[in-house]
């Protein structure tokens, strides 16, 4: 179950981190309405942030 073997770049794995932000960000935004610990207080900037995070993220994860 360790991926310490697989060759993976630091760009592929800052793509899956902002990915998952995303995914993180649009549960929140969804659901709350915000994401205080990013300055978000309402629903439709949290969720513009979690589609950004998440576009990003699918760039640098297919970059590698």
């Amino acid at each position: 179950l360790s991926l310490s073997e697989t060759p993976i770049s630091v760009v592929g794995i800052l793509g899956y981190g902002f990915a998952n932000l995303g995914y993180l960000l649009l549960a929140a935004g969804i659901f709350f309405g915000q994401f205080r610990a990013f300055g978000l207080e309402s629903r439709v900037p949290t969720i513009i942030a979690a589609v950004i995070s998440w576009v990003v993220g699918v760039v640098l994860t297919n970059a590698v």
